[in-house]
């Protein structure tokens, strides 16, 4: 069962790598090609979560509507980042990358073979949300 789990940590590891290496950023800046790498990494991360194969059309779409949601909010932070990788813009993008786990989550659940698992888990991004107003994320 194990080993089963390894592609999913594999991302998730990958997803959590791009955030580390923006966030080194959130106090003097990134690079443009350190933020342009992990945009890239997010892209990457987003297609590989939908390549490989759901159990039924509910496990595809489940998995489609997470990495979307994934690669859109995380995405356009980090592009924002990409055009200006100042302080401010990386620390944006970081708290959005560490939030984006959520949507990950989602998509790797709903592919697993739960998708009634991976909309609850989805319930779980207003509250993160919410509660990052009060304790930083970061």
């Amino acid at each position: 069962r194990a080993a089963s789990a390894l592609p999913a940590a594999a991302v998730m590891a990958g997803h959590t790598l791009g955030v580390t290496a923006l966030s080194r950023g959130e106090v003097r800046g990134a690079s443009p090609g350190t933020a342009r790498a992990v945009l890239g990494g997010t892209a990457l991360t987003a297609l590989t979560t939908i390549t490989r194969p759901g159990r039924t059309w509910r496990h595809r779409l489940g998995a489609l509507a997470g990495a979307a949601a994934y690669a859109v909010t995380v995405g356009r932070a980090q592009l924002a980042a990409v055009r200006d990788p100042g302080a401010g813009t990386v620390r944006s993008a970081t708290r959005t990358g560490i939030h984006g786990m959520v949507p990950l989550q989602c998509a790797l659940v709903a592919r697993g073979g739960s998708p009634r698992a991976a909309a609850a888990l989805a319930l779980v991004l207003p509250l993160a949300r919410a509660l990052s107003r009060k304790v930083g994320p970061t």
